[in-house]
C-alpha cells in the first residue's frame, strides 16, 4: 500500500469514528458520495429504507451518483406503474410544475414505457421528477418499505385497477437522499437518529470509490 493509500485509508477511517460519535450506539450509519467536497459526517434525524433509484438517469451529477430532493410531493403506488395509468398521473405532474414542486414517484414496479417517461421529463428539466422502487421486490420487508415511506410523508398509497391509477392523498418530505443502493429519509416527523457521511473527492469517480470503501466498513 502507497503512502496515498495509506493516508486515504486513515481519513475514512476518521470520518467513520466521527460518525459513529456523532449518535447513539445503535444508529445507522449512511455513506453518501459528494464530488468536490471533503470527508465529512454529520448527525440527522432519519430512516433508511431499501427503495432504490429506478433508473441510474435519476442521479444528479452535481451530488454524485445519487439525487437528493428538498420539499419534495411524495405519491406512493401499490402496483406497478406502467404508460397506461400517465393520464392519471400526468395532472399531478402538471400542478408540481406550477407549483415548483418536486415529485418523487414510488411504485412496487415500474413497466418501460412509464419508466422512460419519468426519465425524459427528468432529464429535460420539464419537472423534477424520480421513480423509486423496491430494492428487492420479491422482499416483502422491501415492498412494505413503499408503505413506510407513505407514511413517513403523511400520504395514502394509491392503487391499480387494470388500467386505472386511483390516485390518493400525495405527502411530502423535508428531504430524502435517493441513491441505487437505498433511500434516506431526512428531517421526518418520528424518525431516529443516524449519522450521515458524505464521502469527498475530487471527482464523482474517487467520490463513488470512497463511500464504496465506507460501506465494505460498515
Amino acid at each position: 500500500m502507497s503512502d496515498q493509500e495509506r493516508e486515504s485509508a486513515r481519513r475514512l477511517r476518521a470520518v467513520l469514528d466521527e460518525a459513529r460519535r456523532l449518535v447513539p450506539r445503535q444508529a445507522p450509519v449512511v455513506a453518501v458520495a459528494s464530488a468536490r467536497t471533503l470527508h465529512r459526517a454529520t448527525a440527522e434525524a432519519g430512516e433508511v429504507l431499501p427503495l432504490v433509484l429506478a433508473s441510474h438517469a435519476f442521479t444528479q451529477p452535481q451530488f454524485g451518483p445519487y439525487a437528493r430532493m428538498e420539499n419534495a410531493w411524495v405519491m406512493v403506488i401499490e402496483g406497478e406503474l406502467r404508460g397506461e395509468h400517465l393520464p392519471d398521473v400526468l395532472p399531478y405532474l402538471e400542478q408540481a410544475v406550477a407549483k415548483g414542486a418536486q415529485v418523487v414517484v414510488a411504485a412496487s414496479d415500474f413497466d418501460d414505457s412509464m419508466l422512460a417517461t419519468l426519465v425524459i421529463n427528468h432529464q429535460r428539466n420539464t419537472v423534477g421528477v424520480v421513480a423509486l422502487a423496491p430494492a428487492d421486490p420479491a422482499d416483502p420487508a422491501d415492498v412494505a418499505a413503499l408503505r413506510r415511506l407513505a407514511s413517513l410523508a403523511g400520504a395514502r398509497p394509491s392503487r391499480v385497477e387494470g388500467a386505472r391509477l386511483h390516485v390518493a392523498d400525495l405527502g411530502s418530505l423535508p428531504a430524502l437522499l435517493m441513491t441505487t443502493h437505498e433511500t434516506v429519509v431526512l428531517g421526518a416527523a418520528g424518525a431516529q437518529p443516524l449519522a450521515l457521511i458524505h464521502a469527498g473527492g475530487e471527482t464523482t469517480e474517487e467520490a463513488r470509490a470512497a463511500a464504496a470503501t465506507l460501506r465494505g466498513m460498515l
